[in-house]
């Protein structure tokens, strides 16, 4: 069973609608629909509520939906990159688990020895290993002698190995 065309559409319009539209037009038709009939009556709006409930209706469900959906996509936008780092992370951590005899090695320089930078041959297989795994990166395109470059290690690598300093045994 498929959902009708104009459902659809309504509700890919509630994206399309902005919060600063959506607001005001929610408060509007729902002070509309909820005013008690005292009150109603005294400003003159009893009769057009009755008359235009329906409709009344419809842009308060419509415009409660914008703010919604426009809610959500704020959050989502808000945390989809904290959730992406995260995962990376996560990610990598698997890695800093696997690492070779060679490559512990360098890495003690940063975290035992407290080196901010590592100057290692380009040529290096473990150097270039870790820079593939994203745990160290060039700091500079500067070289000295030809190959030999400075390293640095990646925040979250220290972060970690640092915490977790028997991963380097």
């Amino acid at each position: 069973m498929s959902m009708p065309d104009w459902l659809s559409s309504l509700f890919s319009l509630t994206k399309e609608i902005s919060s600063k539209a959506a607001l005001p037009i929610f408060i509007a038709t729902f002070v509309l629909l909820f005013l008690p009939d005292p009150y109603s009556q005294k400003i003159g709006l009893d009769q057009f509520r009755d008359t235009y409930r329906i409709w009344v209706g419809v842009l308060l469900l419509l415009s409660g939906a914008a703010l919604i959906t426009n809610a959500i996509w704020a959050i989502a936008g808000f945390l989809r990159p904290k959730i992406n780092t995260w995962l990376f992370v996560r990610e990598k951590r698997k890695t800093l688990r696997s690492l070779t005899a060679d490559e512990k090695a360098i890495l003690r320089r940063f975290i035992i020895d407290g080196e901010a930078s590592v100057h290692a041959n380009l040529n290096s297989g473990p150097i270039n290993l870790l820079e593939h795994k994203e745990i160290v990166t060039r700091a500079a395109n500067v070289s000295v002698r030809l190959t030999i470059f400075s390293y640095i290690m990646q925040p979250w690598a220290r972060e970690y190995l640092e915490r977790n300093r028997d991963l380097l045994n």
